[in-house]
């Protein structure tokens, strides 16, 4: 079976609960699967060493420089992001970079699974190719509804409510 995972962070090292849950899942099903991983990042120091270190285990490694915008811009993609109705994360981390290698793997390549990890990445199902026949997974184990919930309980007039996820 070949999978491909798709994830907002590079999951190596694993330094958080997040990391090392995609971490532990990428080993564990490696044993029994073909794993191929594609991840946003930040530019590392290190991130030659980090992609061979996960190639012990995943048959392809790709990672995918993270949008850098200018404030304005980031405020302008968070407005937009507001308006169709998704998280202010999925609007401002969305990369037509990721988008378009999502694509090409999915057109090149007969993945049985596609598993989109974080509810952030979750416009990116779109960008799977309409001709793959694999089933698509969502691990949605992080769900901002429930944290933007509780803080619009205890914010105060429409106002500090909008600011409140703006600086999310």
């Amino acid at each position: 079976m070949k999978v491909l995972l798709i994830d907002m962070l590079v999951p190596y090292p694993p330094s958080d609960g997040a990391k090392l849950r995609v971490f532990n899942l990428l080993r564990h099903i490696s044993n029994y699967c073909d794993v191929s991983l594609l991840a946003l990042r930040k530019p590392a120091a290190d991130e030659d060493g980090i992609a061979d270190y996960l190639r012990s285990f995943c048959s392809h490694v790709e990672f995918v420089g993270r949008p850098t915008l200018t404030l304005r811009e980031y405020r302008l993609q968070q407005l937009k992001g507001l308006l169709r109705r998704e998280t202010v994360r999925s609007a401002t981390d969305y990369s037509e970079q990721m988008a378009s290698r999502i694509r090409a793997l999915t057109e090149n390549e007969a993945f049985d699974v596609v598993d989109i990890q974080r509810p952030g990445m979750a416009p990116y199902v779109r960008a799977i190719s309409p001709d793959s026949h694999c089933r698509k997974i969502l691990t949605l184990y992080d769900v901002p509804y429930v944290q933007y919930r509780r803080m619009m309980s205890v914010k105060r007039g429409w106002r500090a409510k909008c600011l409140s996820l703006i600086h999310i």
